[in-house]
C-alpha cells in the first residue's frame, strides 16, 4: 500500500471508519505475526500476541500522528512491546517457548530427511536466537526474514541506518558464536 492511501486509512480509522480500521489490519496482520512468531517460536502465543497489537492500535489510533515514518513501524514498536511484555510476565526466556514440542521429538530418531534436517537448522537458528539482544534479534528479523534493507529497518525502528548496521554486525558475530556452541554441544565422539 502507499503512503498516501495508508494515511488516508489512517485519517478515516480515527475517525471512526470500521472499514478503514479493518483495511489497515488487513495490510499489516500478516507481517506483525510473522515478526513475533520469529520472536516467540510459537504459533498460538503468536497469534494471541498479534492480537494484543491490534487491540493496541484500534485502542491506541486516535493518538498517532502520521508523518513521513508508516504504520507498520508503529506496529513494530508496539508488538516489540507486546514480546518483552509478556516474557516479563511470565519470567521465561524465548527458547521456553517451545519445550513441550522439543520434549516430545528428543526420544525419536529420525531418518535423515531434508524436511528434517531443515527443521533441526532452524531449531539451533532459533535456539541462537535466543542468546541475542532484544534489538538484534529485531534487526535480524526486519533485515533477514521480513527482507528489508538497511534504510527501511531504520526507518521501522526509529534508528540512523549506521546504529542499524552495528547491531546487524554484532547479531551475525553472536549468531555465529551460539551456533557455534550448540553445534559442539551435538558432537559426538566416537
Amino acid at each position: 500500500m502507499d503512503s498516501q492511501t495508508e494515511k488516508k486509512l489512517v485519517q478515516s480509522a480515527q475517525n471512526g471508519d470500521e472499514e478503514a480500521m479493518g483495511a489497515l489490519y488487513d495490510a499489516n496482520v500478516d507481517r506483525i505475526y510473522r515478526y513475533i512468531f520469529n520472536r516467540v517460536n510459537n504459533a498460538e502465543l503468536a497469534r494471541d500476541l498479534t492480537s494484543d497489537v491490534f487491540f493496541r492500535m484500534v485502542k491506541d489510533l486516535a493518538t498517532f500522528e502520521y508523518r513521513d515514518v508508516p504504520l507498520i513501524a508503529w506496529l513494530y514498536r508496539i508488538a516489540n512491546f507486546c514480546v518483552i511484555d509478556h516474557f516479563r510476565q511470565s519470567e521465561r526466556d524465548v527458547s521456553d517457548a517451545n519445550l513441550e514440542e522439543i520434549d516430545i521429538v528428543d526420544d525419536i530418531q529420525p531418518p535423515l530427511d531434508q524436511n528434517l534436517i531443515a527443521e533441526d537448522q532452524a531449531k539451533y537458528l532459533r535456539d541462537a536466537m535466543t542468546k541475542l539482544t532484544s534489538e538484534q534479534q529485531q534487526v535480524v528479523i526486519l533485515r533477514f526474514v521480513e527482507g528489508h534493507d538497511l534504510k527501511k529497518t531504520a526507518e521501522l525502528l526509529g534508528k540512523t541506518v549506521n546504529s542499524v548496521k552495528v547491531l546487524q554486525h554484532r547479531a551475525v558475530h553472536a549468531l555465529g558464536r551460539a551456533l557455534q556452541s550448540l553445534n559442539k554441544d551435538d558432537i559426538v565422539v566416537d
